[in-house]
């Protein structure tokens, strides 16, 4: 289980150092017709890390050596409806145009991670000594984390970063 820590741990930081955050927006239709100027999506981009933070943290909390399948698979459904609502998220609002093919590929990877998250929780070992190595297997190259990554360092080459 150490190593789904290791890899929420990772993503985080990744998220952290590339643009101060991350965050859920609900979008008007006003919201979503007008482009966000970059004050408006770097708040938005920290408003979502703050929800990627809770859930992961919720997750590294509960990956423990007595957690039992279900409380497990519980911690990973919630970390992916938080990762497929942020993806929804950044799909729904007009970024700066710097960082409009960025924005688009966080949105596709966000939803990727969720479907990946969630496809890991439904498919759990009823085993706990065959949680972590599973976990380890399935999301240690996740293919929409990876799609994060690309896009926060994307973000993060277009001066979408913030102090600290």
């Amino acid at each position: 289980m150490r190593a789904l820590v290791a890899v929420a741990l990772a993503t985080l930081t990744l998220v952290v150092a590339a643009c101060g955050g991350t965050s859920s927006r609900s979008t008007s239709g006003t919201e979503a017709s007008a482009a966000l100027t970059k004050a408006q999506y770097l708040a938005m981009l920290k408003r979502a890390n703050a929800r990627v933070t809770k859930v992961e943290g919720a997750a590294e909390q509960g990956l423990s050596p007595g957690a039992t399948p279900a409380h497990v698979k519980a911690l990973l459904r919630a970390w992916a409806h938080t990762e497929t609502q942020l993806g929804r998220s950044f799909g729904s609002v007009r970024p700066p145009a710097t960082a409009a093919s960025a924005n688009a590929l966080l949105a596709r990877g966000e939803i990727a991670f969720g479907a990946e998250l969630a496809d890991a929780a439904n498919h759990l070992p009823q085993k706990t000594a065959a949680i972590g190595p599973y976990l380890q297997r399935t999301l240690g190259h996740a293919r929409g984390a990876g799609m994060i990554n690309r896009a926060l360092a994307k973000l993060k080459a277009a001066g979408y970063s913030q102090p600290g």
